[in-house]
């Protein structure tokens, strides 16, 4: 058996719900959430249910994304 990788997936840098944001990491809502949890002080609260654009951008780099995963 070989190893399968997964196809390559582009994801934008834009506003997310949390729901989207767990998508994008492959992770139920629950452990996004635990996972944000622990950078909260860097990353700030959502903006009602969305995290902003820059936000956004600091999860990426705080929470590593999967290596299939290109942000443009």
């Amino acid at each position: 058996m070989g190893t399968h990788k997964p196809p390559k997936r582009i994801v934008s840098l834009r506003d997310y719900k949390l729901k989207q944001l767990a998508d994008v990491y492959g992770l139920s809502p629950y452990l996004m959430r635990k996972r944000i949890k622990k950078h909260q002080k860097k990353i700030g609260e959502p903006d009602g249910q969305y995290y902003l654009f820059e936000q956004v951008q600091k999860i990426f780099e705080l929470i590593k994304l999967p290596s299939y995963i290109i942000v443009v």
